[in-house]
């Protein structure tokens, strides 16, 4: 297990320290958390970093790793949790990147992506853009948005 070192909070906008502040103890109290891997993670500029997307909770423990190994996630997210009442703000002020998907909106969601990792800061990204349906929890087929971000912009 790698010495996990938290995220300055001075880097991270008061929606994003508010999200962590609830979000947090809450994890602490419904997941064991045994980080591996996470020594791999970049210590200096911008990169992808990539999960299977096989529940709800995903984004808050994938979210926790990274933001545990010092790299503070931004994630792509599908539109629809933008609009929802008090979270879609949270979530938009906290610099997260909405994705609309199946339209001629979605390279924006691209474009945000890769100035985000030319800013230096960490992009996550879940490549089937949704939850696996398959019972047995296989991935579906991903899609290339994480390696187009990874190829235009040259980042791990």
């Amino acid at each position: 297990m790698s010495a996990i070192t938290p995220a300055p909070a001075r880097q991270l906008s008061w929606a994003y320290r508010l999200a962590e502040a609830l979000v947090r103890p809450t994890m602490g109290l419904l997941t064991r958390q045994e980080w591996r891997g996470g020594e791999h993670l970049p210590r200096t500029g911008g990169f992808v970093a990539v999960g299977n997307h096989i529940s709800h909770s995903d984004p808050f423990t994938f979210g926790q790793f990274l933001l545990d190994h010092g790299c503070p996630p931004r994630f792509l997210g599908k539109q629809a949790v933008f609009g929802l009442p008090l979270l879609g703000a949270i979530v938009a002020r906290a610099g997260q990147i909405p994705v609309n998907r199946e339209s001629a909106d979605a390279s924006r969601a691209l474009a945000s992506a890769m100035a985000a990792v030319r800013a230096g800061e960490c992009v996550a990204i879940y490549p089937e853009a949704t939850l696996t349906r398959d019972p047995g929890l296989w991935p579906m087929v991903g899609k290339t948005g994480a390696a187009r971000i990874a190829l235009t912009t040259g980042c791990p």
